[in-house]
């Protein structure tokens, strides 16, 4: 099973790296998962019940 999972992770891997080549972007995947870690979801419950969902805008510091 660990087998699979490090064989896709690698195939996953492989497929960002030519989709970034491809549109001729800048990032490495390794830049692009970092930055990508940082993105964060925010689910709020607001009086009677509520929800707000949301990502927060992107700054430069989260880049």
């Amino acid at each position: 099973m660990f087998a699979l999972i490090c064989f896709l992770a690698l195939v996953l891997y492989r497929v960002l790296w030519m989709r970034l080549k491809a549109s001729d972007h800048p990032l490495s995947p390794t830049r692009a998962l970092e930055i990508a870690r940082k993105i964060q979801f925010h689910q709020v419950l607001l009086h009677r019940c509520e929800t707000a969902i949301g990502l927060p805008a992107p700054t430069a510091s989260r880049l």
